[in-house]
């Protein structure tokens, strides 16, 4: 079972024994070494209830055709990245469904040097190879396992990002969410003078506390009282796969990815005067205005791990950030590291000596809506009428990634998910009386449509 509903944009993931199985996944495994001919194939996989099974079978497969399989075990989707960029194996598979609930898995492959295949760049190709199911392949001897532990590189480099010396005795709550970062981060901060209390570390694919997606209000729920009750200086939400991390102040407020974003650049820009920052185009205003004002130049991007570091390669950007909480370092070979932002985020802490709410009120400037979803049948039927809605009001319409709407005092964006049925709505503006505003009138034209909210 391999249903083409699993090849997505930017990764494969669907519902295990649902849209894919063990069987799929050989035949998926055969359909890699018809179109990349690989030596060796690196593997990690996160703590889901399915990924030892697809790594096993993955192994096996791969030997089977004289391939040497490199056994990373169980990592953070950052970490598959500096593998892929610093040992540079013919290919690295990362076993992963982020932060989908637990019956979900997938996997992020990348070439060597930290490149994201995409859709339009191999998962198409291994498709239609699974499709047709005629591979032609000899078995071969030479193929073996060997285990690597990777991690006391992963953190040297991580910590040469920034000067830990500097970072203070801060008091932090950590919620891993039951995925990766459980272990990666005690790995990381035995480096570190950082006094961390632990929340829901131990790794459980069942996620039996809460989704490990700290984009859900009701996901940092728990983090938000443990930091009240401890009277800590922040707290760190991470998802499953670690790549991901939010802020919560000393207040119980949630930094938004937009503010997280513009805090990052500022940081990183004050060591890469004149260096290029991309941001993608679901950013407040305050990113682009921040990265101008610290001396930078800003990119907008589109959406999606793979496009933004192709831009970010080629354009030589010292940072990106989305504001979905993906940011993104040349440095570890374009790896999304919520590890990484959150040494950073620390450092910064410490040499301000500031509080971390004094830092969000300096760019949390535009009130912003989140994102709101709706389940529509035609996304860009839908997304084509509201264009028109607006086209004689408004100052400016760009499709970048989607439909972008800009007025003197608020803007839209209404794109379609790459990974769901679901059109995503984000709007910002001058003020709350502005957004509350236009958020209702969206709302009700959006529904009128024929959308549901999600």
């Amino acid at each position: 079972m391999l249903n083409n509903s699993i090849f997505h944009s930017y990764d494969i993931r669907g519902e295990w024994n649902k849209e894919w199985d063990s069987r799929g996944v050989e035949d998926l495994g055969k359909a890699i070494v018809k179109n990349y001919f690989p030596k060796t194939i690196a593997i990690g996989r996160d703590m889901r209830l399915s990924s030892d099974e697809i790594f096993s079978t993955f192994k096996d497969t791969f030997i089977k055709y004289g391939i040497e399989v490199w056994d990373l075990g169980q990592i953070s989707t950052d970490i598959s990245y500096f593998v892929s960029g610093s040992l540079k194996p013919d290919l690295t598979i990362m076993i992963t469904a982020s932060h989908n609930p637990p019956q979900y898995n997938g996997m992020k492959i990348t070439l060597p040097g930290g490149d994201s295949i995409s859709y339009e760049s191999g998962f198409s190709q291994l498709q239609k190879l699974a499709e047709d199911n005629n591979f032609d392949l000899r078995e071969k001897e030479g193929g073996k396992i060997i285990e690597k532990d990777v991690y006391p590189d992963y953190i040297k480099s991580v910590l040469s990002l920034v000067n830990k010396d500097k970072i203070k005795p801060l008091k932090i709550v950590v919620d891993a969410g039951n995925g990766m970062a459980g272990k990666v981060l005690p790995k990381v901060f035995e480096n570190l003078s950082v006094e961390y209390i632990p929340m829901f570390f131990k790794l459980d694919g069942s996620f039996p506390n809460h989704l490990a997606n700290p984009l859900l209000p009701e996901a940092v729920e728990s983090l938000r009282k443990k930091v009240l009750e401890e009277q800590t200086d922040l707290g760190v939400g991470f998802d499953g796969d670690g790549d991901r991390m939010v802020l919560m102040d000393e207040t119980g407020q949630v930094l938004s990815g937009t503010v997280m974003t513009a805090m990052l650049a500022s940081t990183i820009l004050s060591d890469n005067l004149g260096r290029t920052v991309c941001y993608n185009a679901i950013c407040g205003r305050v990113v682009p205005q921040t990265i101008i004002k610290e001396g930078g130049k800003p990119i907008r991007t589109p959406v999606g791990y793979s496009i933004i570091k192709k831009i970010m390669r080629e354009n030589e950007a010292v940072f990106a950030g989305e504001h979905s909480y993906h940011f993104f370092f040349p440095k570890l070979y374009f790896a999304d590291s919520g590890m990484t932002a959150l040494a950073i985020s620390l450092e910064l802490l410490s040499k301000q000596d500031i509080a971390l709410s004094e830092v969000r009120k300096k760019y949390d400037v535009y009130p912003q809506s989140g994102e709101i979803n709706f389940q529509v049948d035609d996304k860009q039927r839908v997304m084509k009428q509201v264009e028109e809605k607006f086209k004689d009001t408004a100052k400016t319409i760009d499709n970048l990634d989607g439909s972008s709407v800009w007025f003197d005092d608020w803007w839209f964006n209404l794109r379609p998910s790459n990974t769901e049925p679901l059109l995503r709505l984000n709007i910002e503006a001058d003020d709350a009386n502005i957004l509350v505003g236009h958020q209702t009138e969206l709302i009700d034209l959006i529904q009128s449509m024929g959308g549901n909210k999600a």
